[in-house]
């Protein structure tokens, strides 16, 4: 049986209409109404109790189906929950419909339990749309038009999350109606030109000296746009670890040698999301003579490399085949093509058991997982060593590098492995992981997923800060360092658990846990130092201005 509340009718029946079938419930009394219809209505439903870990559930969901993700909290501080993964959806262009059920506007700040300010409390990162319980016809019209407008925005090219505030009065469980009562769908349609880049720009990047194609965090795969540009030698192909190209070994590679290696491209055309590479992007925007050249997709205005020329919103898709038309070889594209092609990261001869690492451990899980294996990185030491790791180049990866740090990392993980039969592999420092646990307190936790928890006692990324090492406040307060484990989490929630350190079978070990994917979720902790992680990060970056200079 329904509700009897004629606008959650409205609600279910528009969201089922514009195709949207999966929804991470959060429990709640004033959401209820919404779950029942929901439930009734035969939606994809997946509980989460912690609303923070809910909302990267929901962005990894949006990640694996490719598909708007509905995620629905109750009323009061619930919806301040969903903050973080909201942003990294925004800046990510994830379709993500957050649904908050609110109590009567007249208890706000009246010391009415669970009433605060709901509308508008997700913004910048979500366009909020409020909907009052209607009390005529012309009032349920009007819901009814602001629901379509808010479901057509997550199929907008400008797509992103959205946030519907539902006001829902009391009496709540009447569920008296035997039918749900549809309301109409709003169709929108938008035109793409298939060519979005003007003749003129064209011409300027044809004329270019050395023309690059800079791309950050980019998921939507682009594979077969990628290798004709590849082929044709035109344009320098420069992405990064975060997209669905196998080239990025060479920002991987210029990250190490830029300062020194002579490079100088005249034009960017700048692609995708955030960066990975920090040390290349300052380079850029410190590098004069460059012209940029912004593809975007939503309506912003983003100067990342601060030498904004020309903003082009378009697909990025139709962008990369209309790149592909330029076919005349350029000769400074083909020297760096050649430079960076050193095979500086392949690490099996580099990394040995002599020096036990997190880089060492993941280069041997690396060497053991097949291309049917999607793996996801936590922020921050994680990821970035991850780009040192060439046998990754073939599989697809993620991260939240939309705007996160060490947050949501293992609940997209858990969210993303939900929506694929692939094999998952998430990787995580011990922060991330600790912070994040609450990823694994829902009772759904998919047996595709298989999760890494790098344990070196503290945040590692943090020493690396210049001039940081003179606090005193760095082990305690800063790097957070700790004497935790995960095994009583991994326990705790059911998860089988494994250790690895350097004195342990890292074979046997490594080989059993991986075996358990498909079967029941697995958690391998493995015990490093930070001082022997942050040697082995320098025997790796030697050895990649060592090649490099000698391909010279």
């Amino acid at each position: 049986m329904y509700s009897s509340k004629r606008d959650i009718h409205a609600l279910v029946s528009l969201i089922r209409a514009h195709g949207v079938t999966h929804v991470v419930a959060c429990p709640g009394s004033r959401n209820a109404v919404i779950i029942n219809d929901m439930n009734e209505c035969r939606f994809n439903l997946h509980p989460v109790t912690d609303e923070r870990s809910a909302g990267f559930v929901a962005l990894g969901l949006a990640l694996s189906t490719c598909s708007p993700v509905v995620v629905c909290v109750t009323s009061g501080s619930a919806l301040l929950n969903l903050l973080p993964a909201v942003a990294e959806a925004y800046y990510r262009n994830i379709p993500i419909l957050v649904i908050s059920a609110d109590r009567p506007a007249r208890y706000i700040d009246t010391w009415d339990g669970q009433t605060i300010h709901q509308q508008d409390a997700l913004l910048p990162y979500a366009q909020t749309i409020s909907v009052n319980e209607s009390v005529d016809e012309k009032d349920f019209k009007w819901n009814e038009l602001k629901i379509n407008k808010a479901l057509s925005c997550l199929s907008d090219r400008q797509q992103g999350p959205v946030h519907l505030n539902i006001e829902i009065e009391e009496p709540l469980f009447d569920f008296s109606t035997a039918n749900i009562i549809p309301s109409t769908k709003v169709n929108t349609y938008y035109s793409h030109s298939i060519e979005p880049i003007p003749i003129e720009v064209m011409a300027q990047i044809a004329s270019a000296k050395c023309p690059i194609v800079f791309i950050g965090q980019y998921e939507q795969s682009a594979c077969s746009a990628y290798e004709s540009i590849e082929k044709n030698d035109a344009l320098l192909v420069l992405p990064e670890i975060l997209t669905t190209s196998p080239h990025w070994h060479r920002t991987s590679i210029l990250e190490q040698v830029v300062e020194n290696s002579g490079f100088n491209p005249d034009l960017i055309i700048h692609i995708g999301g955030n960066l990975v590479n920090k040390q290349l992007k300052n380079f850029f925007r410190k590098h004069d003579g460059i012209q940029v050249i912004r593809i975007e997709e939503k309506a912003l205005f983003p100067n990342t490399l601060t030498h904004l020329e020309s903003v082009i919103y378009a697909s990025v898709e139709d962008t990369l085949r209309q790149l592909a038309t330029l076919v005349q070889p350029n000769k400074e594209v083909k020297l760096w093509k050649e430079k960076l092609s050193v095979a500086t990261l392949d690490l099996n001869d580099i990394l040995t058991r002599d020096l036990f690492s997190d880089l060492y451990v993941m280069q041997q899980v690396a060497k053991r997982i097949q291309l049917e294996w999607d793996i996801h990185l936590a922020n921050s030491t994680t990821v970035r060593n991850a780009t040192m790791i060439n046998d990754f180049r073939n599989h697809k990866i993620f991260a939240n590098r939309g705007t996160n740090g060490i947050e949501g990392s293992i609940s997209t993980a858990v969210g993303y492995a939900l929506g694929v039969k692939n094999k998952v592999i998430a990787m995580s420092g011990d922060l991330s992981f600790f912070y994040d646990a609450n990823a694994l307190f829902n009772t759904e936790i998919p047996n595709n997923l298989s999760l890494i928890v790098f344990n070196n006692g503290g945040g590692q990324i943090f020493r690396r800060l210049p001039g940081i090492t003179g606090s005193q406040a760095l082990d305690k307060f800063i790097s957070a360092s700790h004497t935790y484990s995960a095994k009583g989490i991994a326990e705790s929630y059911g998860i089988k658990y494994f250790s690895l350190s350097q004195t342990d079978d890292l074979a046997n070990i490594l080989d059993e846990f991986l075996a358990c994917n498909g079967q029941y979720p697995a958690l391998l902790e493995v015990f490093t130092t930070i001082n022997n992680n942050e040697q082995a990060r320098k025997v790796v970056e030697n050895v990649i201005k060592t090649n490099y200079t000698n391909k010279l």
